[in-house]
């Protein structure tokens, strides 16, 4: 679900310094786009029964039952919850089902079904042939507020290096290249073929004066090594690294705009009450709300200087 023209207006209401005018408009921008949303998705809930909806969760780890607990707020206790295993769970009375996680998504299921899925990083299956329609609810906030919180960690940012890999990473990082152009900043993406090709990446981002580094949530490009390398290169180089959850943040990157479980777990739930009517196409539709979070230690080894106003603004902070 997209909601540009509320984004920019948002963005236009915003006045004072430049530091001071972009947390201005990373709230506004935030608040506009979770109102779209909201506007859009809560009405349909009214006086629906939800008894033909079944969540299914890849495990029972922390972070899918806390969105799960996000989805019931939104949907009401009155579905069915299951575990996912190794083949596809009886959900044939299902009008709509939620997959939390990519084992879940993956799983196959009636065709008549509406499938909403998240948590499923790199991962698009709206391509995929099924009568019903499927629906992914994405890991981050709209590219809108990602872009504004960067630029509020820094609002003179004209050059923002992307590291890629993955295939259902593309959508979102053409998102973010659409975006960025109406903000005037450059984008200098590169999508990763292999490991072995990251310090040659990371050595053109250096060449091509890249400002800052962000990387998607990408799981084949994110892994322990290739994080490593690519910290310690944005320090040498004193270059931001923004990641694209908090727990990256707390491992070392500079910061990250990101949702937090609960909330994937909300707009999930919003959009299945809307695919229970029927009347909703296949799409991608963003969390409805969104946290900063900050690492200072590794602002301050990336020349970074955070103003006590920007910290103000991170849900979480790190020493």
């Amino acid at each position: 679900m997209r909601e540009p023209t509320a984004c920019v207006s948002a963005r236009a209401k915003a006045r004072g310094s430049p530091r001071r005018g972009s947390a201005l408009r990373f709230t506004a921008v935030m608040g506009a786009c979770a109102a779209v949303l909201l506007v859009t998705c809560t009405s349909a809930a009214t006086d629906r029964s939800t008894q033909r909806i079944t969540a299914v969760l890849s495990s029972e780890l922390g972070p899918y039952r806390e969105a799960l607990e996000g989805f019931q707020e939104t949907v009401g206790q009155r579905i069915v919850v299951i575990l996912a295993g190794s083949s596809a769970p009886n959900v044939r009375e299902a009008r709509t089902v939620v997959a939390f996680g990519g084992k879940a998504a993956m799983l196959g299921y009636p065709d008549d079904a509406a499938l909403v899925y998240c948590m499923a990083p790199g991962m698009d299956l709206r391509r995929s042939q099924r009568n019903a329609p499927t629906l992914k609810i994405e890991l981050l906030p709209h590219p809108d507020v990602v872009l504004a919180g960067l630029r509020v960690m820094q609002p003179s940012m004209k050059r923002l290096a992307v590291i890629w890999s993955s295939d259902g990473s593309a959508p979102y990082v053409r998102e973010i290249q659409r975006t960025a152009h109406r903000l005037g900043i450059e984008i200098l993406s590169e999508r990763l073929k292999s490991g072995d090709d990251l310090p040659d990446v990371l050595r053109s981002f250096a060449a091509r004066k890249a400002e800052a580094l962000w990387l998607p949530p990408d799981p084949v490009l994110i892994n322990p090594e290739n994080f490593v390398m690519i910290r310690s290169f944005a320090t040498t180089n004193r270059i931001p690294f923004y990641a694209p959850t908090q727990g990256l943040v707390e491992l070392g990157a500079v910061a990250a705009i990101s949702a937090s479980f609960r909330s994937i777990g909300r707009s999930a739930g919003r959009i299945a009450l809307l695919a229970q009517e029927g009347r909703i196409p296949d799409g991608s539709f963003y969390p409805d709300s969104s946290d900063l979070s900050i690492n200072v230690s590794a602002a301050t080894a990336c020349g970074l200087r955070l103003s006590p106003e920007v910290l103000r603004l991170a849900r979480k902070t790190f020493r």
